[in-house]
């Protein structure tokens, strides 16, 4: 198992994962095993490390075989794991710049837009056991994010949550669901599959005043109101890293301005950014650990 405090350089595809793509797109029209057996010749083919994928018929869910099984509902996402788990997980830890990150065991993670639980492969990468807290509020993913975090060993769950965090807690908001293309958000957009309603809660009123290493914050456009929800306890957290994408609502604009002025005015300096998908990378100014 990879050991080490900073992610591993990913080999991206550059040639090979455009096959796939195409590949992918003439499989797509088969179900369960039968599927899964064409992406695990996919991958055996066009990868660099062949990444067996089974169906739970029951569960109706594909699972990726291997040291850190891992599971997804959507057929699109088997191109996420052509190179393995383990990969995966590197690829996310470039996209966050986690790189930039000592990781220490026991360290506590908040992953905000959780999804099914990816970035708890990044951990599992570079070998270090930390404790999670998830927050996802589409049904579908939450159930998978449960699974995956509990089958990790590298991830201890302490608090796993079906709620969108938003900058007022309410029994009842609407949210739009997307969730082959992870774009499901509380923001209206186009194209959505189906709304849905959802409990929503600041950040703050769920989490407890402790200390926190990392805040993962991807929201498909609202990252501005979860951070206007989490002042009560956002200077817990010595990281925040921020996917500010083109993804907020219809017109799918960037809150990276947002973002950075409301992180400079709270005591946050930016460290890095990445233009690949809008990340930004923020450190607690006075952090003890800062180079």
């Amino acid at each position: 198992m990879p050991t080490g405090t900073v992610a591993v350089s990913v080999k991206r595809l550059t040639r090979k994962m455009p096959l796939y793509k195409r590949y992918e797109r003439m499989i797509r029209r088969f179900e369960g095993r039968t599927f899964a057996a064409l992406a695990s010749l996919g991958s055996a083919l066009c990868g660099q490390t062949h990444q067996r994928i089974g169906f739970d018929r029951a569960a109706n869910e594909f699972v990726c075989d291997g040291p850190i099984p891992h599971r997804f509902a959507h057929k699109r996402r088997a191109r996420l794991f052509l190179d393995g788990t383990l990969a995966r997980g590197r690829e996310l830890g470039e996209d966050y710049l986690l790189g930039n990150i000592r990781f220490d065991e026991g360290d506590v993670i908040v992953d905000c837009g959780a999804n099914i639980g990816d970035l708890g492969l990044y951990f599992a990468a570079i070998g270090k056991k930390v404790r999670m807290i998830g927050f996802e509020p589409s049904p579908v993913e939450y159930g998978l994010l449960v699974k995956n975090l509990e089958a990790n060993p590298y991830i201890e769950p302490i608090g796993v949550h079906n709620v969108a965090l938003w900058e007022r807690t309410a029994a009842g908001i609407d949210f739009f669901v997307k969730s082959q293309t992870a774009d499901s958000s509380i923001i209206p957009i186009a194209d959505f599959d189906q709304k849905i309603t959802v409990s929503c809660r600041r950040l703050d009123e769920v989490l407890s005043r402790r200390p926190y290493r990392l805040l993962k914050l991807e929201a498909e456009g609202a990252e501005p109101e979860i951070l206007r929800g989490a002042t009560g306890v956002l200077d817990c957290f010595d990281y925040v890293t921020v996917d500010a994408g083109f993804e907020r609502g219809v017109k799918q604009e960037t809150t990276a301005p947002e973002v950075t002025r409301f992180l400079f005015a709270n005591g946050f300096e930016l460290i890095d950014l990445t233009p690949k998908r809008v990340t930004l990378l923020f450190r607690r100014i006075g952090l003890k650990d800062a180079s």
